[in-house]
């Protein structure tokens, strides 16, 4: 599966790779997907609808950093069961996650939209 590294973009106080999947739905993150290597994040751009590919984009940021600052918890104990997570915070957490989310979005999206619409062009052809 091809993957397009859109960039390197600040999310909280670490810097964050993420990766484009043209033929891909959905999204992931890795915190260390490799031996002194950079957290991660990938999405996928396989959608008819720009606001889907947002959707995939706020949702793995927004976990990613729940993750990170504790707020997301496992009800089941079982690893993988991606359904059970439960997240918890505060309003005044929830400002702070919004506001590390935001530099990064901000900065992502003109990238991703650009390797977006490339690729629906592509298709029409």
């Amino acid at each position: 599966m091809k993957q397009i590294k859109v960039g390197t973009f600040p999310l909280g106080h670490e810097n964050v790779e993420l990766y484009a999947i043209p033929s891909a739905d959905g999204g992931c993150f890795y915190f260390q997907p490799a031996d002194n290597s950079l957290p991660r994040i990938k999405i996928g751009l396989d959608y008819d609808r720009w606001d889907q590919v947002v959707s995939v984009l706020l949702h793995e940021t927004m976990e990613f950093l729940m993750a990170r600052l504790l707020n997301r918890y496992e009800q089941t104990g079982v690893y993988g069961d991606h359904a059970s997570y439960l997240f918890m915070f505060t309003h005044c957490q929830f400002s702070d996650l919004c506001q590390r989310q935001a530099k990064f979005v901000a900065a992502a999206l003109p990238e991703v939209a650009a390797h977006w619409n490339k690729l629906k062009a592509k298709k029409k052809k």
